[in-house]
């Protein structure tokens, strides 16, 4: 099935994107998790609007440039289809095998848990 450009608005928040967030470590090596920090970083933006944007389920109210320069810092394309294969796995596989990378990381107290439970609540 097609998607359009309202389709993933709807689909993938900002809460999801920012699980999607992760750095490569070289080939081979399991990517990371990125913390808010890193994100914020690489955005060009304040962490306090990354944190807001890492536990939103919706993109109504965030501009779009915002909203560009996050999902670019957590390397979501929604143009890109191995972008996009990518996040389709993470969602049919979230249960398990995604948890469990994402539960192995430092980041699992302070961060993840905060937009997984922001993520339970839209559902």
């Amino acid at each position: 099935m097609r998607r359009n450009i309202w389709d993933y608005i709807r689909i993938y928040s900002p809460a999801l994107c920012r699980l999607l967030a992760r750095r490569c470590r070289g080939r081979g090596a399991m990517p990371q998790p990125m913390s808010i920090a890193e994100i914020a970083e690489e955005a060009g933006l304040p962490v306090d609007v990354v944190e807001k944007l890492s536990v939103s389920t919706t993109w109504d109210n965030v501009p779009l440039p915002t909203a560009v320069k996050y999902l670019k810092a957590c390397g979501m394309d929604w143009a890109s289809g191995k972008d996009m294969h990518r996040a389709r796995v993470f969602i049919s596989q979230g249960s398990l095998r995604t948890l469990t990378f994402l539960r192995r990381s430092p980041l699992w107290e302070t961060e993840i848990k905060k937009t997984l439970t922001a993520l339970s609540r839209r559902a």
